[in-house]
């Protein structure tokens, strides 16, 4: 027996759908996310030229968001695991 496809993933989705609009929120939820770990961070007073390389690279990710929705999303994680480290490394 198969195991089901997990949730925000594209084999999720159904057949001749667009993984990009089956993926929707997901990767709506993992904007979020991110938009939430960088204004902790910038809040948390974050590095500026640490902030300026997570944006670039967030602007950079969402250009793949028809083509690889399941990249932006692993990619947003990554950038909101990153700015979730540089906050705890400035909390005591």
């Amino acid at each position: 027996m198969s195991k089901p496809a997990a949730e925000g993933s594209a084999a999720a989705c159904p057949r001749g759908a667009a993984a990009a609009w089956c993926l929707r929120g997901s990767v709506t939820a993992a904007d979020s996310r991110l938009r939430d770990a960088y204004e902790d961070a910038t809040s948390a007073g974050v590095n500026r030229k640490i902030l300026v390389g997570i944006r670039s690279d967030w602007k950079h990710l969402r250009g793949r968001a028809n083509k690889d929705p399941e990249a932006l999303i692993r990619g947003y994680a990554l950038l909101t695991q990153e700015l979730r480290a540089e906050i705890s490394r400035r909390t005591p």
